[in-house]
């Protein structure tokens, strides 16, 4: 072969190392992506929970010390 098919056959190569990477870093880049999202939605699913427990405890705590939740009123007995 001659130096300049030589150089070709390398760019061609090298052309379609770079197309690999590329294609590789997009398909990385998604699964960040996703990953993410599905992280956060279990986050704020998790917060809902947890509030929803708080509210819920402090509400028996505070029947338990016989004062009325927001739900019944509000004034101690």
């Amino acid at each position: 072969m001659t130096k300049a098919q030589e150089l070709e056959e390398r760019i061609k190569n090298l052309e379609k190392r770079v197309s690999l990477q590329d294609e590789i870093i997009k398909r990385t880049l998604d699964f960040v992506q996703q990953a993410i999202k599905t992280q956060f939605k279990q986050w704020k699913e998790d917060q809902g929970r947890f509030k929803r427990h708080s509210v819920e405890r402090m509400n028996r705590i505070m029947n338990e010390l016989g004062y009325k939740t927001d739900s019944e009123g509000g004034e101690p007995d």
